[in-house]
């Protein structure tokens, strides 16, 4: 049993780092985009619940690894980093327990990715074409990024404390 456990996890963590490496796009994206500066910080509150359930025992998604890994090669393949910013999350989240809420982490991932920063920014920039006198106090950084925080800490709230319908 202590073997097993120890080879999934090892299989989980060679995954991840495999993941890790494939979306090495994202330290540039927090780097270099305004809308993105916070990524980094939303993807580390994101981690938590990961980090928290990985150092319990706690059954993992070893699925999820291997479904992962291929997201990683078909971003890869196809060179569209969303693919693999996706692969990341997936693998990230094998590492929970089979539950629904790990489908909820998993939703949150979006927290971190550059495409919401652009899908924010770019719904913020509409409402303020055509509501002027609004458009002066809505700063589309700010929100993006204080939206960006708020989903993260939301799913890492479910995660920790899973309401009973998503355990």
């Amino acid at each position: 049993m202590r073997s097993s456990l120890f080879q999934e996890r090892a299989a989980g963590i060679a995954a991840w780092l495999y993941a890790l490496w494939q979306a090495r796009a994202l330290g540039q994206a927090w780097r270099d985009s305004p809308f993105d500066r916070l990524g980094s910080v939303a993807f580390l509150l994101w981690c938590v619940p990961v980090l928290i359930k990985a150092g319990q025992r706690l059954p993992m998604r070893t699925v999820w690894f291997a479904v992962g890994v291929v997201f990683s090669l078909l971003g890869f393949v196809s060179e569209l980093n969303a693919v693999k910013y996706g692969g990341l999350a997936v693998v990230t989240c094998g590492f929970l327990p089979p539950t629904r809420a790990s489908w909820v982490q998993l939703a949150g991932a979006v927290s971190w990715m550059p495409a919401l920063g652009w899908v924010l920014s770019s719904a913020i920039s509409s409402i303020s074409l055509r509501l002027p006198n609004l458009g002066d106090l809505l700063d589309p950084v700010t929100i993006v990024n204080g939206a960006r925080l708020l989903i993260a800490a939301l799913t890492v709230l479910i995660a920790l404390r899973p309401p009973a319908f998503l355990r």
